[in-house]
């Protein structure tokens, strides 16, 4: 995503520091960025943390669906029909498309440390 510069990029730490980051992220790695300045630097990785297990848990929720899908012979195509209104029907949609057609095994590997980190937070 860094490559295409589509990340969004969460900056915290003295403002003198963000300041000098920021002209390397819009444009370049990023197309937006959260702007923590002034706050503690952990709180850019706290973020991404805790945004990842959101994510997580969506991906773990729809791989029980689609198993449930396949398993019941409902098949994985009559529940990627689902036209659920809500404001995440695009974002389900792009999951399953995603979780059909793409290979995980990156995402898994972040995902489980994410996880990792998320749960020792506590």
């Amino acid at each position: 995503m860094a490559d295409s510069g589509q990340l969004v990029c969460v900056l915290s730490g003295p403002k003198e520091a963000v300041d000098k980051v920021k002209p390397y992220t819009t444009g370049v790695m990023g197309r937006a960025i959260i702007d923590y300045s002034g706050q503690e630097p952990g709180h850019a990785t706290l973020l991404k943390i805790i945004g990842n297990t959101f994510i997580l848990n969506m991906v773990d929720t729809l791989s029980e669906g689609l198993t449930v899908a396949e398993t019941t012979g409902l098949g994985v195509d009559n529940l990627h029909q689902v036209n659920t209104p809500s404001p995440t029907r695009h974002i389900l949609h792009e999951l399953m498309d995603h979780a059909v057609h793409r290979n995980h095994v990156s995402w898994s590997l972040h995902g489980l440390l994410d996880s990792d980190a998320a749960r020792r937070l506590l």
